[in-house]
C-alpha cells in the first residue's frame, strides 16, 4: 500500500474513534441523577422506608414516637 491508502485508512479509523467517544459522552446524562436500589426497610413501629437519593442512597430516617403525647416526629 502507498502512503495515500495509509493515511486514508488511518483517518477512518480516526473518525470512528471520535464517534465512538462523542457517542458515549452524548449517552450519559449532564446532571447525572443517582437511581438508588429498591429496598425497602420496615422500622420498629410497622412502617416503610425507602432508600433516599438525597441520603446517598442510605434509608430515610424511621419516625420516632414520642412517649409524651405519642405523635410521630421525624
Amino acid at each position: 500500500m502507498n502512503i495515500a491508502m495509509h493515511l486514508v485508512v488511518l483517518g477512518v479509523i480516526y473518525c470512528i474513534l471520535c464517534a465512538d467517544v462523542s457517542a458515549r459522552r452524548a449517552a450519559v446524562p449532564e446532571d447525572n441523577p443517582q437511581a438508588c436500589k429498591w429496598d425497602i426497610k420496615m422500622c420498629i413501629d410497622g412502617t416503610w422506608v425507602y432508600r433516599a437519593a438525597e441520603l446517598n442512597c442510605e434509608f430515610d430516617q424511621c419516625a420516632v414516637m414520642a412517649p409524651e403525647d405519642e405523635s410521630y416526629s421525624r
